[in-house]
């Protein structure tokens, strides 16, 4: 509150002589702080000119005049303005040097994405390139913004400081710029004027900034790599920026040029300048086009604010708090809040409401993960135990997991193995569908593929291999297996593998070589066998477990002294063979002119105790 003028009723004849100047007065009335002058005059141009007349008068006097309508009469009001210090040139000097580094840092970073390998983020080529595509088209734009405000303010007379420069971390470098407006503005005209001014220059200069932009990242690759997954931000873009791309061939990559970002910034700023709030740009034109009225918008402004934020970005929160900050949600009335606006100037308010919309999308900046990934998944246990001259067969299946990712094309993998023993045998093969006669995957096939393939997979598409393992004669008891899928999509080497074990177990052929009958000569008969150790280094014994005759025996032998039963000791792949003996051991001779023998021959496995039987017969004439 202003304190009791000393000469207070020289004030008071002071402002009854300037008042009287412009207008017929026939009353005046005096409050504490305030000299109420009454005045006779109609709504019209002549209230216009004369208040505009007055207020020039008394505001170097720091006089502040407004005129209300009350009870049907006219009254301008006049309230003595303290003298303020206002903060000299070189504040706004510092804020902008502060705000120039700042940019330059986040010009640098976003020039990073386009610098040759091998530079810092901080090399002089990054500073030089992010200074010249992000810093300068930027501050041009937020520079020409706050320019329109101070020289429409300018016009219409009202006091007004340079732009005041905010700084902030990358990846903005500035959270834009303000203006002080010295004095109140003094009608709704000059309201309207001086707060569309700024978004229509910033407008203005954004629009070039953004098909440079646009042809800039048509035009250059990043070289960056790409990161393989995480959480970016997406910068949506608002009407303008993607009826632009329509004409300008565009495709989005993980990196924004920053002269197309610096476009970018210049629209959000715009936008969210004219949102029709408080003190904002948006804030003065809808008071000047709705008087009073306004405030409900800004009350519906606010509202929304809050709702965005809790479900949608919660940067609209932080920007409701500020709309309180800036002076409340209720614009405080012109000076001559009594005249309106031109028709011309109502075409200029819809022409702020048009420019909000294709400036400002409703959620400028989203969060989203994103992923290069694949998988390699085993549809059988990882150990298998195989024996010579078996194979077993590993089902891969190779599934693209890449999300929220341009992969227009399908993404590009290696698919090959590797062996701890080459002595193996293995062959990879690729599964085929087969379309029948209705055109559906009726029928498989596998497509041998050698040793490695290339295969092209879309997001969540998946390809099924086969790869047959199989010992030799010279395997090792052990052999690692390494399936391996790489991919370059980000330029970094992307590697999915499955470890296999196929080791030997324990396991034999035994195969009788001659006939399961024999006619018996000369009281004995011979039967050939063959023993193959297929396994782990194994003990076999061989006997005898059934015979029909106790006349007769059986015995084993292999180049030595026959036994009634033998065992051996083999190898991996060791084959041998041995011979049983069927023989009479007695001299009485039988009855009955046939004499049929019916024998049971095991050979057994002494660590696994697996084994195999074979029924053996023969017949023999009495003599």
């Amino acid at each position: 509150m202003a304190n009791r003028p000393e000469d207070y009723d020289n004030e008071i004849e002071f402002i009854q002589d300037v008042v009287s100047k412009y207008f017929p007065v026939y009353k005046t009335e005096i409050e504490y702080d305030i000299v109420s002058v009454y005045i006779k005059t109609s709504v019209d141009e002549s209230l216009e000119k004369g208040f505009e007349g007055l207020r020039k008068e008394l505001v170097p006097d720091d006089f502040i005049p407004y005129i209300v309508e009350e009870n049907g009469e006219h009254i301008i009001k006049v309230k003595k303005q303290e003298k303020r210090k206002h903060r000299s040139v070189k504040a706004n000097l510092v804020m902008l040097l502060i705000t120039l580094g700042t940019t330059i840092i986040a010009g640098a970073w976003w020039w990073s994405s386009y610098a040759p390998a091998g530079g810092g983020m901080f090399s002089l080529h990054n500073v030089s390139r992010g200074a010249l595509f992000y810093t300068l088209p930027l501050m041009t734009i937020l520079g020409t913004h706050e320019m329109g405000h101070y020289f429409m303010a300018r016009r219409h007379d009202i006091k007004a400081s340079l732009p005041f420069f905010l700084p902030m971390a990358p990846p903005l470098g500035t959270i834009g710029a303000f203006i002080s407006i010295r004095e109140p503005i003094p009608d709704k005209k000059s309201l309207l004027d001086v707060g569309i001014a700024g978004p229509v220059a910033g407008f203005i200069v954004a629009v070039p900034v953004s098909i440079i932009g646009l042809y800039l990242a048509a035009t250059t690759t990043p070289t960056a790599a790409l990161p393989e997954e995480g959480i970016r931000n997406l910068w949506n873009f608002p009407i303008i920026l993607r009826g632009m791309t329509r004409f300008i061939p565009f495709a989005e990559v993980e990196a924004m040029h920053p002269t197309l970002f610096a476009g970018w910034v210049g629209f959000l700023v715009t936008g969210l300048n004219l949102i029709p709030a408080s003190q904002l740009d948006g804030g003065h034109v809808v008071r000047a086009l709705f008087g009073e009225k306004a405030k409900y918008i800004s009350y519906m402004a606010f509202a929304f604010f809050i709702i965005m934020g809790v479900t949608l970005f919660l940067g609209y929160l932080v920007l409701a708090f500020m709309l309180i900050f800036l002076g409340g949600l209720k614009h405080p009335p012109p000076l001559n809040d009594l005249i309106d606006i031109d028709k011309k100037r109502i075409m200029v308010g819809g022409v702020a409401i048009l420019l909000l919309f294709v400036s400002l999308h409703p959620v400028p900046v989203e969060q989203e993960t994103f992923s290069y990934s694949f998988e390699v998944s085993l549809e059988d246990e990882p150990e298998q135990e195989l024996l010579l001259g078996e194979h077993f067969n590993y089902t891969l299946v190779v599934e693209n997991q890449a999300s929220n990712v341009d992969v227009e094309d399908g993404i590009d993998y290696n698919v090959t193995y590797y062996m701890s023993d080459e002595n193996w045998t293995a062959k990879l093969y690729e599964k085929e569908e087969v379309m029948g006669e209705n055109e559906s995957a009726d029928e498989t096939s596998w497509e041998y593929v050698g040793e490695e393939t290339e295969l092209n997979l879309d997001k969540g598409e998946n390809r099924t291999f086969r790869l047959e393992v199989e010992p030799t004669r010279n395997s090792s008891m052990k052999n690692e297996i390494t399936f391996e899928v790489t991919s370059h999509v980000t330029d970094r080497l992307q590697k999915e593998s499955v470890e296999m074990v196929a080791k030997i177990g324990y396991g034999f052929d035994a195969e009788l070589i001659s006939d399961q009958f024999s006619l018996i000569e000369e009281e004995t008969t011979e039967f050939e066998f063959s023993l193959l150790n297929r396994g782990l280094n194994d003990t076999y014994e061989v006997k005898t477990v059934n015979i029909s005759d106790e006349d007769w025996t059986v015995d084993f032998y292999k180049g030595e002294e026959p036994k009634d039963n033998i065992s051996f000791d083999l190898s991996f792949a060791e084959k041998i063979n041995f011979t049983a003996l069927l023989r009479e051991n007695v001299t009485q001779e039988p009855e009955g002119e046939l004499t049929v023998i019916f024998i049971t021959v095991t050979v057994e496995s002494q660590s696994t105790e697996e084994y195999k039987e074979f029924e053996l017969w023969g017949i023999r004439v009495n003599r």
